[in-house]
């Protein structure tokens, strides 16, 4: 099962260092954070990728699956995501 996090306020030190100890705090950061939780990532938690936040809040509702397909990198990002189980087939 995979999923992703969203954190508005960004993360907390505490989770920060949990996940991600040796990656600095950056000033500045986006006040949003998203985890990207999948079965085959390594590491299994890690921060997701603009493109990866749309397309999984585009999968909120039912979407066809060309409309997915649209846009100069959706095709690479599909696949990427299928190979590390962060989306399945339905």
């Amino acid at each position: 099962m995979a999923g992703m996090a969203v954190f508005q306020e960004g993360l907390s030190p505490v989770l920060h260092e949990l996940f991600f100890p040796r990656l600095r705090l950056g000033r500045g950061r986006a006040a949003v954070t998203a985890l990207l939780v999948a079965p085959a990532s390594e590491p299994l938690c890690r921060l997701a990728s603009t493109p990866e936040q749309h397309l999984w809040q585009r999968l909120g509702s039912p979407v066809a699956a060309a409309a997915l397909f649209r846009g100069r990198h959706a095709a690479g990002l599909i696949e990427a995501m299928l190979h590390i189980g962060a989306l399945e087939y339905a």
